[in-house]
């Protein structure tokens, strides 16, 4: 079970993404329940993310039919996301950590990054 502070910070953290996004920010409430289910069951989760859409690992599995691990290959496969989001959980500490990796050129920088994720236990940027 997610604490109630780690739930908070991830929530934080969605709504830093929406506030990212130009169009289709709702998409983060529709998959809400995935990312928390994953995180609580899996203690991970990776998104997409872009100025016009956001999707998770799990839309890929469905369209290749396969694994987590299919599905992230096709995401990347077809550069879906600007960024890509790796969310993950301690089971034993709770701490939350993002991995973010930009994905395309034409991404901007990480200005969703630097501002008010203070609060994140551990944020790793990886470039190309």
């Amino acid at each position: 079970m997610l604490k109630e502070s780690t739930i908070k910070k991830v929530d934080f953290f969605l709504a830093q993404l929406a506030n990212y996004m130009r169009t289709q920010s709702g998409d983060i409430l529709i998959d809400h329940h995935t990312i928390m289910s994953r995180l609580e069951t899996r203690g991970e989760i990776e998104l997409y993310l872009a100025k016009m859409h956001f999707d998770t690992e799990k839309r890929f599995e469905d369209i290749v039919n396969g694994t987590t691990e299919e599905g992230r290959q096709e995401a990347r496969r077809q550069k879906w996301g600007e960024w890509n989001i790796l969310l993950k959980v301690d089971d034993k500490t709770q701490n939350l950590e993002i991995v973010v990796e930009k994905m395309r050129d034409d991404a901007p920088d990480y200005e969703w990054t630097i501002t008010n994720l203070y609060m994140l236990d551990k944020v790793t940027l990886k470039t190309k």
